[in-house]
Order: structure tokens, then sequence, then C-alpha cells
């Protein structure tokens, strides 16, 4: 019913138009202009209804183009237009549309034009012989891209089956090359012996389906997908069963074969498997368009074939086998030479996964580190789709994860993990259903540091050689990771005054004099503040040195609490503590040295049996002049400490109030 009134449309505007409503001679009556808008609408909708489906029937193409060529012959019509320019229009649109419409529908779409040559009939013999011309060429030129389309499909799935590298040595790519030309040949030579209609040679995916290695067939009508379901499937039989299938009077050979479309008609099929050891590599197969066409003899015929095809499958996975270590060691190999330029952990983190990426190329990867709390924490995600992942800690106490953190010991699995027990991570941290999945540790010196993950949505992922590169590639980041901590742990060290934990003078000196630099060329202040503790050889005579050391360490910590994240405290001498105040001028170092001299002397030290008050004094100085350098700048704060101590303790004093007593020069 739907399709009678679809019908309707370009039938009744065809009738008008033949009919000469549209003709400007005799005037567009209403009834005219009101069907015009209604064709004008329908065509409009049918077009929006094309383009918004990704796969259109044929029939829905052959409709359009059909409102196409009657809207063209409407224009033609009201326009006035002349004869050749109407032949020569059509003839554009015929040519335009022969690359979307069916064939059958192309030859009919000239008749649209009938109206504009009631008279005469040649030039629709013409546009039939364009229409035929445009339509040959189109087929034609679909038939090469698909032919293209197969041959491109054809390499990548190789070079997936294969998982080759095109910097492979010249040696090797030689030997695979000759050794695909000589399955060609060989299937050609099966095919003519059998009398074959096709030969085929399907071999088994890592991941579970059929790959059409290699197929010789006189038809051309091929599916262009060459990975296929196994369920259902002659191969399927062949392979369940390990033994031959011959089939005489095939019914819907599209389905039972799988490679072949719908316009072969194949009704014998016979197929061998190829067997290595006791796993099934693939099945050998001819194909015939007549019933019953394959006897014994050509089973014995095929068999032969099928353990010479084995032999060539066999060299063909020796080389893939050589050409994955040979990729395996120039990731590696990279992945060295980047890794001894890294300066930093999430540096090492990120050229890792990378190279997990380059390799086996997981759904998802990651690294997780332990911190300080025992926790496990996303420090590094491969995919940006997993990005909300990082930085995110879990407790590895009930899951995968923490077994291997624990045991150092890898876990691999390639199926899917349903009911599981244990979590992947945690129970907090929910992770996908993944089919296929690689857990590596990352030891360094027996000692665990967190987790190398690596995994995959399909099963069967990931081969024996991807375990043992994730392996390597873990023992190598651990190290870098371990290497790194320890060079910015003696970098502490060598910064970092032992006993306050404060800065030691040699970094502040150096930074004294970057800032003191800074400053001049920015035009901003620059203040330095020098602290002593008061009496503090009094409480070391009296109390002893730890008593001593337990004050310098109180003040230290009132110090770096009240500084600011742009301040520098360190210890400059035995009993004097420093502050290299950037972008301050006197006054801001004044109200910081007072609040530094209150929050000491609220502090009390408990040694012994009495509690030990504390006293500072505080000198501030601020940079002055063009030529004044940090040894000036650190000469006057030390005449304002001076001052401070000979002037009653516990006080702050500023270089600006002493400048006419400090016989300065």
């Amino acid at each position: 019913m739907a399709l009678a009134l679809r019908a309707l449309a370009p039938a009744a505007h065809g009738a008008a138009l033949l009919a000469g409503l549209f003709d400007p001679e005799q005037g567009l009556h209403p009834s005219a202009l009101v069907l015009l808008v209604a064709f004008i609408a329908y065509f409009l909708w049918r077009i929006h209804a094309l383009v918004v489906r990704s796969r259109s029937p044929d029939l829905e193409r052959a409709e359009v183009g059909l409102l196409a060529a009657l809207a063209l012959s409407t224009a033609l019509v009201v326009a006035g237009a002349p004869p050749a320019w109407s032949l020569a229009a059509h003839a554009i649109l015929l040519i335009a549309l022969a690359s979307t419409v069916p064939l059958p529908a192309v030859l009919v779409l000239p008749l649209a034009a009938f109206p504009l040559w009631r008279d005469t009939l040649a030039p629709l013999i013409h546009l039939e012989l364009v229409a035929a011309a445009a339509g040959v060429a189109s087929l034609l030129e679909k038939r090469h891209r698909r032919r293209l389309q197969l041959a491109l499909d054809k390499l990548r799935l190789d070079q997936e089956h294969l998982e080759g590298s095109p910097s492979a040595p010249e040696g090797p790519r030689r030997d695979l090359s000759r050794l695909d030309d000589l399955l060609y040949d060989y299937l050609q030579e099966v095919k003519e012996h059998t009398g074959a209609h096709g030969a085929a040679l399907v071999v088994t995916t890592p991941r579970g389906g059929l790959f059409l290695r290699e197929l010789v067939s006189d038809s051309h009508d091929i599916r262009e997908d060459r990975v296929f379901n196994l369920e259902g499937t002659a191969f399927q039989w062949v392979l369940e069963n390990r033994k031959p299938l011959s089939v005489g009077a095939l019914r819907d050979a599209r389905a039972r074969l799988g490679y072949y479309g719908p316009g072969v008609a194949v009704k014998s099929f016979l197929g061998v498997p190829i067997v290595e050891g006791d796993q099934v590599q693939g099945v050998l197969a001819v194909d015939q368009l007549q019933e019953n066409a394959f006897s014994e003899a050509h089973s014995t015929v095929l068999k032969v074939a099928a353990h010479q095809v084995g032999t060539i499958l066999t060299q063909l996975r020796e080389l893939e086998h050589w050409k994955r270590r040979s990729l395996d060691f120039q990731h590696l190999h990279d992945f060295s030479k980047s890794l001894v330029t890294c300066r930093s952990v999430p540096e090492v983190l990120s050229i890792s996964l990378a190279a997990l990426q380059a390799r086996i190329k997981p759904d998802f990867c990651a690294v997780a580190l332990l911190d300080g709390e025992g926790r496990l924490r996303f420090d590094a995600v491969g995919d940006p789709r997993w990005a909300e992942w990082e930085g995110v800690a879990f407790s590895p106490a009930d899951g995968l994860a923490g077994w291997v953190l624990e045991s150092g010991q890898y876990l691999q699995y390639d199926t899917p993990r349903e009911g599981a027990r244990r979590p992947l991570f945690s129970h907090e941290l929910p992770a996908p259903d993944f089919g296929s999945l690689i857990l590596q540790p990352l030891r360094a010196s027996a000692e665990p540091i967190g987790i190398l993950c690596a995994a995959s949505v399909p099963p069967k992922a990931f081969d024996p050689a991807a375990v043992q590169f994730c392996e390597v590639l873990s023992q190598h980041g651990a190290q870098g990771i371990c290497l790194l901590r320890a060079h910015e742990e003696l970098g502490n060290l060598a910064a970092r005054d032992e006993l306050t934990g404060l800065a030691n003078r040699r970094v502040f000196s150096e930074r004294l004099a970057a800032e003191v630099q800074r400053s001049r060329r920015c035009g901003q202040a620059l203040s330095v503040l020098l602290l002593g503790v008061d009496q503090l050889k009094k409480i070391t005579d009296l109390h002893g040195h730890l008593a001593g050391d337990a004050v310098l360490q109180a003040v230290a910590r009132t110090l770096a609490a009240v500084a600011r994240a742009t301040d520098l405290a360190a210890r400059y001498n035995g009993e004097e503590l420093a502050v290299l105040l950037p972008n301050t001028p006197e006054d801001g170092a004044l109200a910081l040295a007072e609040r530094v001299r209150a929050g000491v002397q609220a502090l009390t030290v408990s040694w012994g049996e009495r509690p030990l008050a504390l006293r500072v004094s505080l000198g501030a100085a601020t940079l002055e002049g063009e030529s004044e350098g940090p040894e000036d700048l650190v000469a006057r704060v030390d005449k304002a400490l001076y001052a401070a101590r000979h002037t009653g303790r516990n006080k702050v004093v500023a270089f600006s109030e002493i400048r006419e007593y400090a016989s300065w020069k």
C-alpha cells in the first residue's frame, strides 16, 4: 500500500506534465501551482529520507532519481528552454545519477523527458544511449573500486594476521613475498586440478574468527569483509569435526561459505582441515556451480594439497615469529634510548605506555604506583578515553592487582571473567569486563612499587610474546622509576640541612644571587631576614647540645610555617636562620619578621623537668641601588641582626633604622 502511494506522486506529476499543465504559453492554472508545490515538497521529503539513512535501498535511490528527472523536465518546460538545452541538461543529469542509481533505473530515467519531445523520438534515443553508456561506465567503476577495496582489506588483514612490520629487514620481506606468491600459485593449481569454480584458503585468527587468507575464483562477486563469523558455516563443521566435508547440493552459498555475494549460485563444496599437531590451522576448500561435482578422488587431491599448504603456513609462522621478535627488540631499544633521557617519573610512565600501545595496542593500559598510604594510584593512563581514572587511588587488598603487587607474579587471562569473586582492581573501583588482561608487577630490589596493566575487550587479544614484552617493559620501567626517585632523594639531601630540614647555605646563596639579578631586571623589591636564637649558647651549656638542636628544630618549624610558598627559608650559620623574600619591600619583611618573633615567643620546648622558653632576634634589609650585590645585602642584614641582639634581644630591627650608626659606606 505504501509503495503504491509513493508511486502515485511521480505518476500524477508526469501525467500533468504530459497534459501540458505547466506550459507557460497556456498559462499556469491555480491547480497546476498547487500540484507543483506538492510535488516539490514531496521531492524534498524523499531527498531528506535518502540523506539521513546510511544505507539506502536501490528502490529509494531509483525513486529519487526519477523525481529529479521529472523536476528537471518541469523546470525546462516552465522556463521555455530550447530543445538543445533540454537535451544537454538531461544528459548531464543522467551522467550524475549513474553512480548512485541502479542501472535499470538509469535506463528508465530518459522517459521523464518524453513531454519535452512528444513529436519526435530522436532526443529520447540519444538520452537512452547516454544513460546506457553512463550506467555501464559506473558499473565498471564500482567493480574496479570493489576489487581495490578487497586488495586493500587483504593487505590490512595480512598485516594484522602476521603482525608484520614495514621496517623489517629486506631479506624477510622478500621471503614473505615469495611465500605469498607461492601460496597463490599453489591455490591456482588446486583449482585447475580439481576443475573447481573457486579455491579458498581460510585460516583461524587469534580471536576465534575466520580469515580469508587467499581466494582464487572465476567470480568477482565476493564479500568486501574478509573476517567471517564461524556460526553456521561449512568451515565451522570442518574445524569442529577435524575431517573433510563434501556437500553436493549446497543451499544458500552466501550463508554456508561466507565469502561469496548473493549473485554466485555455488552448488558443490569440498573442504578439508589443515592440521598441525593437535591444532587445526584452517581449511582448504574448493567449490563448483554444478551439483555433486566432487568425488573421492578430488578429496584425496585436496588432502595432499592441504598438507603442502600447511607446510607453507608453518614457514609463514616462523617468519612471523622472527619479525615479531625483531619488532619487540626495536620497540624495547627505542624505549631504552628514551628512558635514559627522562628527568621525571611522569616521563618514564608516559614513554612506557606509549611503547605498550605501539606494540600490543590494548583498549586500556595504565600504571598504578604505591602512594605513601599503601594505596595504589593510577599515575598514568594511556588512552584519553580513560582519562578520568588518572589520579584515582584504590586499596589493593581485595583485587587481582593487589595479588600481583604482593606476590610479584604476573597475571594473564584471555577469556572473560564472568562471575569472578575478586575484582580486577578493587570493589570501590569497578572495571569493565575485559576479555584479555595482562598485569605485571613493578618491583625494585624485590620491593613492590606498583603495577602495569594492559587490557582489551575481545578475548585472546594478547599472545605469549606480548606477555614477555610487558615483563621486560615493566622491569626497565621500574628501574627507571627507582633511579629517578634515588636521584631526587640525593638532590634533596644535598639541598637540605639535615638538622632543621630547611634549605642549606649553598642553596640560599645561589637563590639569592638569582633573585638579585631578577630584581634588577624586573624592578621588584627584594628583602632578606636573618634570625638568631637568643641565649642559645646558654641553653646548650646548661642542657646539652641535644637541647640546642631541639630548640633550632622548633624555631625552624615556626619559620617554615610562617614563610610564604615563594619565600626560601634556610639555615645560614650554626645558630642563624635566614629567609629570602622575593618581591617584598621593607614593610612587608618587617611584618613577616614580627609574626615569626611572636610565633617563637609562644613556643615552649619540653626538655627534662622544665620547659624551655624561646626568644629570637631578627634583622631585616632590602636591596638598594643598581650596583648593590648579594654580599652587600647580606652584610647589611647581618648588621641589623647585630643591632637587635645588642639592644635588648627578642626584637626586629631594620637596617634603615640604624643606617646612621652602622658606619655604612
